[in-house]
């Protein structure tokens, strides 16, 4: 081949493929070295200057105390690296170390430094925890989402009113602020002061955000809460210090009052961490501390990292839009991936997309873990973009001051996160929260678990879980699971239009759907197959099919499991809507966020951080039965901890140590608890000295990490059987119609007979004569007797209350009572059963003959007469209606052989007349005519 031609066709061949370097970073290098593995550099900046398109920056084990700025972009398929090497944990540190420190005075030590950011950017840490700008009043729980503030008495847009604050120097000082409204608070410098009165840098409450934000305004019962920081008079508690930038010197007083020398005690002297300036460039497995990941190129990416303490700011102290732009991850460039990073503790946004002006969009946030941002209590969030093309997927989202996620650009998309524990600070906001204006937004909101979340008492206590505020346009919210929030399920407001609203599932929220109209009209609002427990559904469009009930729906909505229970009313009750209920199980399509039998979504990230897993392999058994029957199952519950993937072994032995059956179940890294179910494949013999061992251990071996067990016996004897009287009538259970059980025999057969079975998981079932299960059919009903297995409503648990009386309590924890509803909050002589053996019993009619007592006439118009026979004590009466409800209660007179009772005046019908005498207590219908 010709050499010219060779030549271009290799040329042609490598075009587009550049030769990967590696440039090695160690803190044992030099910066004058090659970067080699065998010659690294000392500094990543180093790194950074001279790395090109397809380099991977290796950075060994160490804390680097530099920001990192890029200085080349990488390409498409070739961006350049910086990774952690193997192995190493690599911390980027925005903090410089504190050693030298005097004792001053009351523990209260002091060090000559100079903190270079100023007095919204500073920050001191303590084994990496941030410690509080001295402050009054004083954050005694050390939570920094309560306030730990004062309410005001008055003031305006220039001062506040109080009396009893501290006659401390002010003169550096700040006012935080959080007014009534408690929507967004403010920070300003004090310009004089009093025992009761402080003047400080004016606000304009003619304009948003101080219009609803100030003294003078009275929402939730008061106007407004705040503290006073920055004085060393103030200087007084653990945790506290102060700065005097005059001096440069700063004044500490550690936790548990100790020399800070003897921890590691930091101040911020950087504002950022990396700075992505360029495009096409790579965080992957590194750590931050103290400052901000910027990204201001394009097509970055940062994942498999943790951001810690990226943010810890003040408030703008002049700030009038009641939000700050940055955030512990800054976005300010396009089409950036964060993905796979732990980002956690600031004091505003977690991660911060507000730089549409810029030109700012595409930026994918998945599989993330945020928490714990937003303690100064602003419009900040965990998750927070104005941009378009947003797109947060998968994302575990908690701990904020205000909402969780908020999401204002169009065209975006937020699916299959996990929020919840937030809006712990502010009020008037959502667990998801975005505010409108006259633009079609064209964004879905779908398959996402809102949860748990209350506002504190100072703001009202208003939680949304979904909250489209002013004009919000052009939603699709659909199959999001809205549970334990304090307002509205869904929150719109305003000039709403274009929202498709479907399949969403709504449980414990103050209402349905709520909406402030403020003189604005709805257009094109469709609600479509939604459940909730409360009214009311607001739309132009609300379908047939959507449900209203009271009653839980769920398998176990405790342990978010949304899926409609068996027998549920939400099964089958939806229409199609193509797209959204596509694959639909049964007749038709389910009510709610899940189709039972369908897809069980889960929402928020696939993984653990190492932090949160335990640092042991542990198990435990909390529930087993002491005796099982020969040829039944039983169940084991257990509690476990496991460092990794893992497996938990339970094997049978008998007291031989012949092993009989063994059970096998992988679990994840993290706690929880895990139920075995334990069946026997052949008829183990009767006996004593059986054993369950149970361990953790890696899969397939057999070696464990730590083993409990417990030891029972094989019966075979006579299954026990029971019947149960109520103490309220002393009528018994029976089965004489499945499908409807009573409480009404006075005498007892087969169809009052019970078996009691021991589910071994702190529960029991009962079967009936007909060898089926008793169902509480959730309280919907009265109990039933007719099911094949045992699910949760064929559980209960039995109270003990001594002299073998029980209470039955269902899997909706309501007790069951007299009128074989399990509905009752309270347990009562109606919700209390007698447990009796066959040869115990008793009817209420021998139980009458014995004492010999007549009541007559029966049925009365009201008056009724007792006959006493043979009495050796002062009997009594009590007559009780069919609710329980107690209308007559006499102790008669020893020497009376006639009682009489008058119920005139009393309602029509049959009541129950309990008779007590000679130790014996029954009791017997009686009717009012």
């Amino acid at each position: 081949m010709n050499k010219r031609i060779f030549t271009l066709f290799l040329s042609i061949l490598l075009s587009g493929f550049t030769f990967a370097t590696e440039i090695h970073v160690s803190k044992n290098g030099k910066d004058t070295n090659t970067g080699t593995s065998s010659s690294p550099f000392l500094t990543i900046q180093k790194a950074a200057t001279i790395a090109t398109a397809g380099d991977v920056v290796v950075i060994h084990e160490g804390v680097y105390r530099e920001t990192v700025t890029t200085s080349k972009s990488g390409s498409a398929g070739n961006p350049i690296t910086f990774k952690a090497a193997e192995g190493d944990k690599v911390i980027v540190s925005a903090v410089e170390e504190i050693k030298n420190w005097t004792l001053t005075s009351d523990n209260i030590y002091k060090a000559k430094i100079k903190m270079p950011l100023g007095m919204e950017r500073n920050a001191l840490f303590y084994n990496e925890n941030m410690m509080d700008i001295a402050r009054w009043p004083n954050n005694v729980d050390n939570d920094p989402y309560t306030p730990d503030a004062e309410y005001i008495t008055g003031g305006s847009g220039s001062h506040i009113e109080y009396s009893g604050i501290p006659a401390y120097d002010w003169s550096q000082g700040y006012v935080w602020y959080l007014g009534g409204h408690s929507g967004a608070s403010w920070t300003r410098k004090i310009e004089s002061y009093s025992t009761s009165s402080i003047e400080f840098t004016a606000v304009n409450i003619e304009k948003w955000p101080f219009g609803v934000h100030n003294p003078t305004v009275l929402r939730n019962g008061h106007r407004g809460i705040f503290y006073l920081f920055n004085s060393l008079d103030a200087l007084d508690i653990e945790r506290e210090y102060y700065y005097d930038a005059a001096n440069e010197e700063v004044y500490f007083k550690a936790p548990n009052d100790e020399n800070p020398s003897e921890g590691k005690c930091e101040y911020r002297a950087r504002e950022y961490t990396f700075k992505l300036t360029k495009n096409y460039i790579v965080v992957d497995g590194i750590e931050t501390f103290g400052g901000i990941l910027l990204t201001t190129g394009n097509n970055n990416v940062i994942r498999n990292s943790t951001i810690r303490h990226g943010i810890p700011i003040l408030d703008e102290l002049d700030n009038t839009d009641a939000q700050i732009g940055s955030g512990a991850i800054t976005v300010e460039g396009q089409n950036t991936l964060i993905e796979k990073n732990l980002i956690e503790y600031g004091t505003a946004n977690g991660i911060s997309m507000l730089a549409s002006w810029k030109g700012s969009k595409n930026t994918t946030i998945k599989n993330n873990i945020v928490r714990n941002f937003n303690t100064i209590g602003i419009h900040a969030e965990p998750i927070r973009s104005n941009c378009s093309g947003t797109v947060i997927e998968n994302n575990t989202v908690s701990g904020g001051g205000r909402s969780g996620i908020y999401v204002s650009g169009s065209n975006a998309v937020i699916a299959y996160n996990n929020v919840f524990d937030v809006m712990k600070m502010n009020a008037d906001g959502g667990v998801f929260y975005t505010v409108g204006n006259a633009d079609y937004k064209n964004s879905e909101i779908h398959h996402n678990w809102f949860h748990n979340s209350v506002a504190a008492p100072h703001a009202g206590y208003k939680v949304a879980g979904i909250y489209l505020d002013n004009h919000s346009k052009g939603y699709k919210v659909y199959n999001n699971v809205v549970y334990n929030v304090s307002w509205a399920g869904i929150q719109i407001n305003w000039d709403n239009w274009d929202l498709d609203i479907y399949n969403n599932s709504i449980y414990k929220a103050s209402d349905g759907m709520g909406r402030w109209e403020n003189g604005y009209t709805l257009d094109d609002v469709v609600i479509t197959n939604n459940y909730s427990d409360k009214a009311p559904w607001i739309g132009t469009d609300v379908q047939a099919e959507n449900i209203i009930d009271e009653n839980d729906p769920f398998v176990d909505a405790t342990n978010l499991n949304f899926e409609p229970k068996e027998g549920s009313v939400l099964i089958d009750a939806g229409k199609e809507i193509p797209g959204y209920t596509d694959g639909f199980v049964g007749d038709a399509p389910d009510i709610g966020a899940y189709e039972r039998g369908g897809d069980m979504w889960v929402a928020g990230a696939d993984w653990i951080p190492m932090v949160d897993l335990p640092k042991k392999n542990s198990i435990k058994i909390i529930s087993a039965p002491k005796s099982v029957d020969v040829g039944n199952s039983f169940k084991v519950k257990v509690e476990y901890e496991s460092t990794a993937a893992h497996e938990i072994v339970a094997s049978v032995l008998t007291s031989s140590g012949t092993k009989v059956t063994e059970v096998k179940k992988n679990v994840a890294a993290g706690k929880g608890v895990m139920t075995l179910d334990i069946d026997q494949d052949t008829d183990w013999e009767a006996g004593e000295g059986y054993r369950v061992e149970v361990v953790i251990r890696q899969v397939n071996d057999e070696n464990y990490f730590e083993m409990d067990a417990f030891s029972f016996s094989v019966s075979a004897d006579e299954i026990e059987l029971v019947f149960f009287q109520n103490q309220g009538s002393f009528r018994y259970i029976s089965t004489k119609n499945p499908a409807v059980l009573n409480c009404e025999a006075e005498t007892v057969s087969d169809t009052e007979l019970f078996q009691i079975i021991d589910n071994g998981d702190g529960t029991v079932s009962l079967k009936g004569s007909n060898n089926l299960y008793v169902s509480s059919e959730n309280g919907l009903k009265e109990l039933t007797c007719q099911s094949n297995t045992i699910g949760n409503m064929e559980k209960f648990i039995m109270e003990d209350f001594g002299d073998d009386i029980y209470a039955f309590k269902g899997n909706n924890n309501l007790y069951v009572r007299n009128n074989m509803l399990c509905t009752s909050d309270e347990a009562t002589d109606w919700q209390k059963f007698k447990l009796n053996g066959k040869d115990e019993i008793i009817s209420s009619n021998e139980v009458f003959e014995a004492m010999d007592v007549t009541i007559y006439p029966n049925p009365s118009e009201g008056v009724f007469k007792i006959k006493w026979g043979q009495v050796v004590q002062e009997p009594k009466a009590i007559i009780y209606n069919l609710i329980g409800q107690v209308v007559f209660e006499k102790t008669f007179s020893s020497t009376e052989s006639i009682s009489t009772i008058n119920l005139k005046g009393e309602a029509k019908g049959v009541y129950l007349i309990q008779l007590i005498t000679d130790a014996k207590i029954t009791a017997k219908r009686i009717v009012l005519e």
